[in-house]
């Protein structure tokens, strides 16, 4: 066998890629949020969330509740035009 599965759902293994898929989703939401924050001109956002490290949470409350991106993004998934997410 190439590959044993058993050996992926050992602890320290799985805890590794479980670390690693947490740090790639936080990454991924800082920087779409920060992105925003910094494009809207929204320095205190921006400060706080560069500062605060809640693994995406806090990016996307920001997003969504607090920025143009998240209202816009929900606009265009109702009308079925995501093909252009440009602003």
């Amino acid at each position: 066998m190439l590959f044993d599965f058993g050996q992926l759902l050992d602890g320290g293994t799985l805890a590794t890629v479980l670390v690693l898929l947490l740090i790639i989703w936080s990454i991924a939401w800082k920087g779409i949020a920060l992105w925003t924050a910094a494009k809207e001109g929204n320095k205190i956002w921006f400060t706080i969330l560069i500062f605060l490290n809640t693994f995406g949470i806090l990016d996307i409350v920001y997003l969504f509740c607090f920025s143009n991106w998240g209202a816009k993004s929900i606009s265009r998934l109702r009308k079925g035009n995501m093909h252009r997410f440009e602003r």
